[in-house]
């Protein structure tokens, strides 16, 4: 859920600062790319391995390796990347 709620926030500021419809892609730093969004270092760090865990974590086949520890970075890494998007979206002017 951490990859899926940046891909749609990621799909608002391509709509939000593009006026185009998002392609339907799941690649989180192609979908920050196509929107203009720079991310501070830490945080594209952050979204690039995000980005690698979207789908294979949608399978709960593949989830073997997914320990506590291993996941454990995820939500908060997500929260502070969501609240920083949400941040540029809500001071765009809309």
């Amino acid at each position: 859920m951490c990859h899926l709620s940046i891909e749609k926030l990621l799909k608002a500021c391509i709509t939000e600062f593009r006026d185009e419809f998002p392609p339907k892609i799941h690649d989180l730093v192609r979908l920050a790319g196509l929107a203009g969004i720079q991310f501070p270092q830490e945080m594209s760090e952050f979204v690039a391995r995000l980005s690698g865990q979207g789908i294979v974590t949608r399978y709960p086949d593949n989830l073997g390796h997914y320990t506590r520890k291993v996941a454990g970075d995820y939500p908060a890494g997500t929260q502070e990347v969501y609240a920083w998007l949400l941040q540029r979206l809500r001071s765009s002017g809309s």
